[in-house]
């Protein structure tokens, strides 16, 4: 027997086992072959993985027009039935289907880990054409062949993964699939290929407990016509009932870019004294970058001893590291200071007296660790000297306060700012030491919600030493983003639209890039482009600009020293110079302005990468020719195009053709 709920446009079905056999927005059955809808796994005892799938559940189903509704009143798993009952809702809604479960635990010695719903597939085509994954890793990765062989893309939430929404796209057929979590539970969100079909699943870590009753959180499942930015704004729609909206120093918005420097590395290299500052603000300035980012400037070089920092006598003592910040400041440049607020060193006094007590702990009661091992010459380093790290629980309260005081110590030498280093993100951690305090005792709610408190205690603290001293820190997500000033971005990739070229120096992704995923969902957010290099090169720059990412450089070891004192990409080093001197020209719009991704005009040609940004009722486009031939330029836009510019000249009339490597800007009034 079949079960549908929707109208004669957008339909969905089950059958008697709650598999799902029909979707249809209709373009088409999207369903290729029936996939059950639901999943589980659960501690069962001594063991943690008693499998509950799909194809042994005893489903009753009732439905109407509009809702349909799934009881299994016991959950069946491979070692037998347990008293667990778990209901699930469909509820059609205008043209979306929401979904939503309950979990009533009765089952002693029984906790529920993995509650996996809802399982959408397999889907193998939206519009006859092969579709393409649009995935929130990191800022966004587009997917063309998510099809073309059996692969599994699986990430976690919030943390990796930096908002809890995917899509399939195909010609203009749109399938979008959301979570509305404002719990923010560790998640894991999947994307399973096989057989040149799709499955997509949302996996809540439900943590539910004996005589508990949970309420999974709500997911949208909408298939529409159009542009993917649709179900972006309803993305924003939903976050805009949570998220805080701040106003960011006023420098931090029109800085154009960071220049990151280690002043000692990991293995004990002094490369950078303090009396170095105004010779490294002179690299910056010369390659378009206006703020100096000191990283390792303690005396335990970078990555060690968290968080037992001290000024470093070595590199010139506290009197000369205030000397020299002010040096950069009156010449109009910005400094931040590095702190660490994530890992905690297992060797340090703090971790000895107390940190221990305040790490979060997996399931067998050990600490969850980290390695970093810095790039080294040294076989012995290199094989045997990775440094571990333990991970702190963001929900205790000992943490919080202490990460909130650190921002005073740092204001106390006087730069612009502070970089808590890793707090933006990083995997969600279900911690099970039953000291902390922990939303609903739940793992599962022990790190977004405990990093939510942190870092706002972070942002109240950095913000009492006035509106601009800064707050920075790394990753980019939904949820945390909305606490600093700036991100140090991560794991965006410098190449256009349906590429995968590799960046000379550049953090690359599996897959192409999308930026204008995050970016168009939270314009407001100012992060920069990682670039662990000491060069920018003319690409790494018009990328940049394209997507309005502030510039980045980093300049971490010896040969990087080298390299930058060097000079030996001068003509790279002027365009820069010149690119920032544009931008902090049009400043209301590429660096203060609304980030629009495609919106409000139509680029004739794909070959130019486009996008656009707007701001009091004016809106600049800016084009890249990314080809090694000229392309020529097919713009209509909504609104008067007033004149165009680029790093050299200015006119009226828009060009017919655009130089391979080149940008132009492209002025618009309503």
């Amino acid at each position: 027997m079949e079960y549908q709920i929707g109208n004669e446009s957008c339909k969905l079905a089950l059958d008697d086992n709650a598999r799902l056999t029909l979707l249809d927005y209709g373009w088409g059955n999207l369903i290729k072959t029936p996939c059950f809808l639901f999943h589980a796994m659960v501690k069962n005892g001594g063991s943690w993985e008693d499998e509950a799938p799909g194809d042994l559940q005893e489903p009753e189903i009732s439905h109407d027009n509009d809702t349909m509704t799934i009881t299994m009143e016991e959950l069946v798993t491979k070692r037998g039935k347990l008293d667990i009952k778990v209901v699930l809702s469909i509820l059609f809604q205008s043209d979306r289907f929401l979904f939503s479960a309950t979990v009533e635990n009765k089952e002693p010695s029984c906790l529920m880990t993995d509650f996996v719903y809802p399982c959408i597939g397999t889907i193998a085509t939206l519009d006859g054409g092969k579709p393409t994954l649009l995935w929130p890793d990191c800022t966004g990765q587009e997917i063309t062949t998510i099809t073309e062989k059996d692969q599994t893309f699986r990430g976690t939430y919030p943390g990796l993964l930096s908002m809890q929404w995917m899509a399939l796209t195909d010609n203009d057929k749109v399938l979008y699939f959301s979570g509305e979590d404002a719990k923010f539970h560790t998640s894991i969100m999947s994307v399973k290929s096989k057989d040149k079909s799709v499955t997509m699943e949302m996996d809540k870590l439900a943590f539910a407990k004996q005589g508990e009753i949970w309420h999974c959180p709500p997911y949208v499942l909408w298939g529409y016509t159009g542009s993917w930015r649709k179900g972006a704004d309803a993305y924003r729609t939903w976050c805009s009932t949570w998220r805080k909206q701040r106003t960011q120093s006023e420098w931090i918005r029109r800085m154009n870019g960071y220049f990151l420097v280690i002043h000692k590395q990991q293995y004990g290299d002094e490369m950078w004294p303090y009396g170095t500052l105004e010779e490294l603000y002179g690299y910056a300035k010369e390659h378009g970058c206006d703020t100096v980012g000191m990283f390792g400037w303690y005396e335990s070089g970078h990555d060690n001893q968290y968080p037992d920092l001290k000024v470093s006598d070595s590199l010139g003592g506290e009197k000369s590291l205030k000397e020299n910040i002010k040096k950069i400041q009156k010449q109009g440049g910005h400094v931040t200071l590095y702190y660490q607020g994530h890992l905690i060193d297992p060797t340090s006094d703090f971790y000895q007296k107390e940190g221990w007590k305040l790490v979060a702990r997996n399931l067998w009661g050990t600490p969850y660790y980290e390695e970093y091992a810095k790039s080294c010459k040294s076989d012995f380093l290199r094989s045997f000297s990775k440094k571990k790290f333990a991970t702190a629980c963001p929900s205790s309260q000992e943490w919080q306060d202490l990460m909130a005081s650190k921002a005073d110590w740092i204001a106390s030498f006087g730069p612009d700012g502070v970089l808590y280093d890793q707090i933006g993100g990083m995997p969600p951690y279900p911690c099970f030491n039953k000291e902390h305090h922990h939303d609903e005792d739940r793992p599962s709610l022990s790190h977004a919600p405990g990093r939510i408190q942190l870092l706002d205690r972070i942002n109240r603290q950095v913000k009492s030493h006035g509106d601009s001293f800064a707050f920075m820190t790394e990753h980019e997500t939904d949820v945390y983003s909305q606490f600093p000033d700036a991100l140090h971005g991560i794991g965006t990739s410098p190449v256009p639209r349906g590429e995968k070229q590799q960046f000379g120096g550049a953090l690359t992704s599996q897959h192409s890039s999308a930026p204008w995923m995050f970016r168009y969902c939270f314009p407001e957010v100012i992060m920069t482009l990682r670039n662990p290099a000491p060069e920018l090169s003319p690409r790494y720059v018009n990328y940049a600009l394209l997507y309005g990412f502030r510039f980045e450089m980093e300049i971490r070891y010896a040969t990087d020293q080298e390299t930058i004192r060097a000079h030996l990409h001068q003509d790279w080093d002027l365009y820069a110079q010149k690119i920032a001197v544009l931008r902090k020209k049009h400043a209301g719009l590429l660096l203060m302005g609304t980030y629009r991704d495609q919106e409000g005009y139509k680029n004739g040609n794909p070959a130019i990468c486009s996008s656009r940004f707007e701001a009091q009722g004016k809106s600049v486009i800016v084009l890249w020719n990314d080809t090694e031939e000229p392309q020529q330029i097919k713009l209509s836009a909504k609104g008067t195009m007033t004149g165009w510019e680029n790093e050299e000249q200015e006119g009226k009339e828009i060009p017919e053709t655009l130089a391979p490597g080149k940008i132009l800007l492209v002025f618009l009034t309503k």
